[in-house]
């Protein structure tokens, strides 16, 4: 589901996003969100984490695992008070590179504990990277040491317990939250679904599910208008101008989907653990851009000509990703796969919006000469076992070129609807139903056959 290789280097980045604090989880316990709390200790400088986190309101699963890091050493697994410590199993997922999936076995033969309350204790101890030595490469899903700040992720990195069930390809990464940050050698932390506090210790609480990705370390932040910036880096006139192009990014989704999109966002900037890499992904609000040399808000408006097209792409396609998880639906590996092509999509009917249809014309065959050149395969070959379909090509530039063919046949206020309805189903998503899906939308068999035939684009 998360492999390390989907995320874009460079520019082109993947933006695994997590969830959006949604109206719709209003009552998070009667609709079977997960809850965490308890203590998490950090220090930047020694790169270690400590851990006491109880997880409760656990859903009902035959088939289920709790996904936790690599990298952490568990110290035990008990009921809440800690008066029984169970026996676990740990294995890998193929689908989680970063985690092993732990499970307890019942006092039934071949059957699972499904408890409804659980706590865990772990430890781990990172590299810390500086000046000095860089990391081989960086990535989404690493727990990253900068020797500044600590950031994490809450999806791929689980460096919280994630519970996910296995029979309906479901990832719990949307969580409440009740958590003690306590980090010797901090001045600021951030929790995705809180306000930053500057102190080295605080209490972080949310009563809405959002994925508690982590911001901590030695940086300061500044408020615009209700919006965030955390590590300010780039020109503050150029962070005003960059919320507000934001903004009404968000403005127009809101009005195409008929959905809101929440009140404020937080930017943070920051350094990779590695020398080259650069990306930016969104977590609920929360935008975080990576690198050494540029920033996603100041693109905006150093780059020169058409260029600063590809700029507001990056931003555009994010801010998709903060509509599509504000939806139930989309689960399983495709969907990974199919969110990222309606997301480019969207960015560039987002920019030409903004900029005129020559910059979508621009994004467009952008995508398309990054095809050339390469062997592809139809639509109506779809399958999860073929690597064209996992390859980055695939979803960054066939998949939205794909939906802007859709666009031209049945128009953008069906293929929104179509959008609508594959983000809102509750089953995991398949090659089958996504084809399905596109059947119906389209209306027209022989119009279906020709677009999920084509293989030049």
């Amino acid at each position: 589901m998360f492999h390390k290789p989907f995320a874009r280097l460079l520019f082109a980045t993947a933006f695994l996003s997590s969830s959006f604090l949604s109206t719709s989880f209003a009552n998070a316990e009667e609709s079977g969100i997960p809850h965490l709390s308890g203590q998490l200790k950090v220090s930047i400088k020694q790169g270690t984490v400590d851990a006491n986190i109880t997880i409760s309101n656990i859903p009902r699963s035959k088939d289920h695992s709790f996904q936790l890091n690599t990298g952490l050493n568990i110290k035990g697994i008990t009921n809440e008070d800690g008066s029984e410590n169970f026996a676990y199993r740990r294995k890998s997922l193929e689908q989680f590179y970063e985690s092993f999936a732990y499970t307890i076995p019942s006092d039934v033969p071949n059957e699972l504990y499904q408890p409804e309350v659980l706590n865990f204790r772990y430890s781990g101890k990172y590299p810390v990277y500086g000046e000095a030595f860089k990391a081989r490469s960086d990535w989404k899903g690493n727990i990253a040491f900068n020797g500044k700040s600590l950031r994490i992720d809450g999806m791929q990195t689980a460096l919280l317990p994630i519970y996910y069930d296995k029979l309906s390809d479901r990832l719990y990464k949307d969580v409440t939250y009740d958590l003690q940050i306590d980090c010797v050698d901090c001045t600021s932390l951030f929790v995705n679904g809180s306000s930053p506090a500057r102190a080295s210790s605080h209490r972080f609480v949310s009563k809405l599910p959002a994925e508690p990705m982590m911001y901590l370390g030695d940086f300061d932040y500044i408020e615009l208008g209700g919006n965030r910036v955390l590590n300010p880096i780039v020109k503050k006139d150029h962070i005003k101008k960059g919320l507000s192009v934001v903004a009404q990014y968000k403005s127009l989704l809101s009005k195409w989907f008929d959905q809101p999109l929440g009140n404020g966002i937080t930017f943070i900037q920051t350094t990779p653990v590695s020398e080259k890499n650069s990306w930016l992904w969104v977590s609920g609000g929360t935008i975080v851009s990576i690198s050494h040399d540029y920033y996603a808000l100041d693109r905006l408006f150093s780059e020169e000509g058409d260029a600063r097209f590809k700029a507001h792409d990056f931003i555009a396609h994010e801010l998709g990703h903060v509509l599509f998880n504000s939806y139930p639906g989309l689960q399983g590996e495709l969907s990974n796969i199919v969110e990222e092509g309606m997301a480019e999509y969207l960015s560039w009917n987002l920019v030409a919006e903004l900029n005129g249809e020559r910059a979508k014309q621009y994004l467009v065959d952008w995508r398309k000469e990054r095809l050339k050149g390469k062997k592809q395969k139809p639509l109506s070959e779809l399958s999860l076992g073929d690597d064209f379909f996992q390859s980055n090509s695939f979803r960054y530039n066939v998949m939205p070129l794909f939906i802007d063919a859709m666009d031209t046949l049945i128009g953008r206020e069906k293929v929104i609807q179509w959008m609508q309805e594959l983000a809102s189903q509750e089953k995991s998503l398949n090659a089958e139903s996504f084809l399905a899906s596109i059947e119906t939308a389209i209306n027209d068999n022989d119009q279906y056959q020709h677009l999920i035939q084509r293989v030049e684009w």
